[in-house]
């Protein structure tokens, strides 16, 4: 499948995608996976993701929204496949000719891989870095304005807590259920008819105030504190 390119803005917000600014990767849907690339300090443990083209694997990184279940999955019950992923490398393009007269000519796939186990998937969309209208920010903590979610939900909240950052509403406004990476974040729709207050507070920043416009969308988010992004 095609990549998009790396930055891009739209119309609608997608099941999974990355916010620039923080690089803070979202996903609105369970059906995802999450490429980020872990090594353990012994090498004994790794993970992260493949992506297969033309004969050759190469690393990627990112949030993938999967269309399908896997194509192919192997796994070992009892041991570790192998510590090493040059050799883990080998097993799977084992595994693909063996499976290749399932596929379509130029088939390019993404795999999904630890010690234990490999997952293979042909349907996939990756999820884009986006640029949304910026509303306003207290430290490390960015609002912006996003278009609504093709999702449902009847949680109300009156306040959220994102870090060391409490946010109050002076009206109920919906919040969404996602998962998050590489920090926090949370997608919040005010649902009424008049505009909401908000009030951010945190002990290491000056207080700010704003409003949430009636029926419209926004992302609250924050990366990890002091850490590598992905």
């Amino acid at each position: 499948m095609v990549e998009p390119n790396p930055i891009q803005k739209t119309s609608t917000l997608p099941k999974v995608f990355i916010e620039k600014w923080n690089m803070v990767k979202v996903a609105l849907v369970d059906s995802f996976v999450n490429c980020a690339h872990y090594e353990s300090r012994s090498g004994l443990t790794m993970s992260g993701c493949l992506m297969y083209d033309n004969g050759e694997l190469k690393d990627t990184k990112g949030i993938y929204y999967i269309l399908r279940r896997p194509l192919f999955v192997f796994y070992s019950a009892n041991k570790k496949l192998t510590y090493d992923i040059e050799e883990l490398k080998t097993i799977i393009i084992k595994q693909i000719q063996i499976m290749y007269q399932y596929l379509k000519p130029q088939s390019k796939l993404l795999i999904e891989y630890d010690n234990w186990g490999v997952s293979i998937y042909d349907r996939y969309i990756k999820g884009r870095i986006l640029e949304f209208p910026f509303i306003t920010w207290q430290g490390n903590l960015k609002v912006y304005m996003v278009p609504n979610p093709d999702i449902e939900s009847d949680k109300k909240v009156s306040l959220i807590e994102i870090y060391n950052h409490t946010i109050k509403f002076d009206k109920e406004v919906i919040k969404y259920d996602i998962t998050v990476f590489n920090g926090k974040a949370e997608l919040i729709c005010n649902k009424n008819d008049t505009s909401v207050e908000v009030d951010m507070k945190s002990r290491d920043h000056i207080d700010i105030s704003f409003m949430l416009e009636p029926y419209k969308c926004y992302l609250f988010a924050h990366k990890k504190p002091n850490v590598y992004q992905d």
